[in-house]
């Protein structure tokens, strides 16, 4: 049976972190795929095709496939409540779930006004659970992560930059910041400038550009794997809000001299 318990202690602890190295070179690795996979259809509902199969993959694969186990110190596989830093900063060679906990993983809006930077995109990145806890602290190029300066926890979303200097700046502080710029298909000539300009000045790698008025279920993964947020990634809640954002933005825009008017570039983000 796949799930027989007569293999090592270790692996009867479904959520006992590791971390699974395969060598593609070595048959012992193909064999050990082939038990997930093997596992992964096995179980019912999709709901449990998590951590469950790939225990029952690892617990075959140490008694099987020569697999060892190596017992990790807490600052080189960092996590949350087992160690007492979570960053790439604090000479962490792994880190779990690096987006949601290490403090060097920010997001910032770097869209023009009236795109959608400022509340619609705080919203999305909500959804997504990155959110800025109470009384945050606001990190920033004196702050150093190896070092216990604040009690407060680090902010993780930003609000919109829209200094072309003070954003290279801190790409360069933040290695591992990511950027969104969102956009708008009928630009003014402030924010086409603006948004040519962010794209000139950043690494297109660690930038994400994103027209709330035409993003569709597609482009809403490509979103959400951009910021490494893969398993619960809600593209309907996100479709939602970006559908009363332009909605809203209509709505401006008429009221400010119609369709073709520029003047919704001095108006704030509705929503």
């Amino acid at each position: 049976s796949l799930l027989s318990r007569d293999h090592d202690d270790h692996y009867h602890i479904e959520h006992n972190s590791a971390i699974a190295v395969f060598d593609k070179r070595r048959p012992g690795s193909r064999a050990a795929l082939a038990l997930f996979a093997r596992a992964f259809d096995t179980f019912e509902p999709a709901s449990k095709r998590d951590q469950p199969p790939l225990m029952v993959a690892l617990r075959l694969a140490f008694k099987y496939q020569g697999f060892s186990h190596y017992d990790l110190p807490p600052h080189t596989f960092c996590r949350k409540n087992a160690s007492d830093t979570v960053s790439c900063d604090a000479d962490c060679l792994i880190v779990h779930k690096p987006m949601k906990y290490d403090p060097g993983n920010i997001v910032l809006g770097i869209g023009a006004r009236a795109t959608g930077s400022s509340t619609a995109l705080t919203r999305l990145l909500n959804t997504l659970k990155l959110i800025n806890k109470p009384n945050c602290l606001m990190l920033n190029s004196s702050i150093s992560f190896s070092e216990k300066h604040d009690d407060r926890t680090p902010c993780k979303i930003y609000p919109p930059v829209t200094n072309i200097q003070q954003a290279k700046s801190l790409a360069h502080r933040f290695p591992r910041a990511k950027f969104i710029l969102t956009v708008v298909s009928d630009p003014c000539p402030d924010q086409a400038t603006h948004t040519q300009n962010m794209q000139t000045a950043l690494p297109p790698n660690r930038l994400f550009s994103l027209d709330l008025s035409k993003a569709q279920e597609p482009e809403w993964r490509r979103f959400c794997a951009f910021l490494e947020i893969w398993s619960s990634c809600k593209f309907r809640d996100l479709a939602k809000i970006a559908r009363a954002w332009h909605k809203g933005r209509a709505l401006k825009r008429k009221q400010a001299g119609g369709e073709s008017s520029c003047s919704s570039s001095s108006i704030p983000d509705v929503l």
